[in-house]
């Protein structure tokens, strides 16, 4: 076992001994567990309470990474309880009257998530995304908490899974989002004079744009809603590449400007070599027909495109 990994054992012991130091009388158990999660095999903590519904789960590997950012475990375990008592206190039931308005769905890669698909509702989009459905566990702002509906919670709640993901792809295709400009984005950013004189300087305001939702997470499921591309189709007044930069946004590029697809999917690749496994989402890019009003992955537009050109050459040959 290397060196990191001793490190790492010794701070889930040191986080287990302290959980259970805190909560004191009202733990019940802490569980070990193994999650599997969009991109990736988690191992998580399952902490469980006396007199409670709700069983939070804490991975290991994300707290250990805010300690090394110089977080400490006190500070972190103050921070859970206080969302724990918070959802406690709050919590949504989860039924069939509930999840009309707290289930919604997000994208995630589909071939890299090809076993956690065989225990969930999914539906495809656009080639390789998968469309799932999760449950927030309260309608407020304040709260991002929220599970993953799987095929055991279809049981529960005696649905089939199409029905699922129907009220869920319903409630994001009527989401809010949120459309700006990346040039006007960045120099909003730029809060020295000088920057933002050279970045004035050096570039242009030319059909790029961020697509995402409006809490900017998991904003890249945008991408499966027609009436979201519809409406920034109309907004630009062109047809779009729409480049998955990670699981919370979506880059729209105009199709007016001629640029290169293959320059897009250089780009898309070199950025997602800078994200952390669990917010990647595709290498591929994709293109929305204004006129056919479709998003379709764009390597099967250039095939399709290639496939029709070789017709007409051929029978443009056999006039000949």
């Amino acid at each position: 076992m290397r060196e990191e990994e001793y490190r790492q054992l010794d701070f889930c012991i040191a986080l287990q001994n302290k959980l259970k130091e805190r909560i004191g009388a009202d733990l019940l158990k802490i569980e070990h567990h193994t999650f599997r999660k969009a991109n990736m095999v988690i191992e998580g903590l399952i902490v469980k309470m006396k007199d409670s519904n709700i069983v939070p789960v804490i991975y290991p590997e994300e707290f250990y990474e805010q300690y090394r950012q110089g977080l400490s475990i006190d500070t972190m375990i103050d921070r859970f309880l206080d969302s724990y008592r918070h959802i406690d206190k709050n919590m949504t039931d989860f039924t069939k009257e509930t999840l009309m308005t707290n289930a919604y769905t997000v994208v995630i890669n589909a071939e890299m998530n090809r076993e956690l698909l065989k225990t969930v509702p999914y539906k495809i989009v656009a080639g390789n995304l998968a469309e799932v459905a999760r449950f927030r566990v309260k309608s407020d702002d304040e709260s991002n908490s929220s599970f993953l509906i799987t095929n055991q919670h279809l049981k529960h709640l005696h649905m089939l899974d199409d029905e699922v993901l129907e009220i869920a792809h319903k409630n994001t295709e009527n989401q809010e989002y949120i459309l700006q400009s990346l040039y006007k984005l960045t120099l909003d950013m730029l809060s020295d004079e000088e920057l933002r004189e050279i970045f004035e300087d050096e570039y242009t305001d030319e059909g790029v744009y961020v697509l995402t939702n409006k809490t900017n997470l998991e904003g890249a499921n945008v991408i499966a809603s027609e009436r979201i591309l519809r409406e920034v189709s109309e907004k630009i007044d062109s047809g779009f590449y729409a480049l998955p930069s990670s699981r919370h946004e979506i880059i729209i590029v105009s199709d007016k400007f001629n640029v290169d697809p293959k320059y897009l999917q250089q780009m898309v690749c070199e950025v997602n070599q800078t994200l952390k496994q669990k917010d990647f989402l595709s290498d591929d890019i994709y293109y929305y027909n204004a006129e056919k009003r479709v998003l379709s992955m764009y390597s099967d537009v250039e095939k399709q495109e290639k496939t029709l050109s070789k017709v007409i050459d051929k029978k443009h040959t056999m006039k000949h």
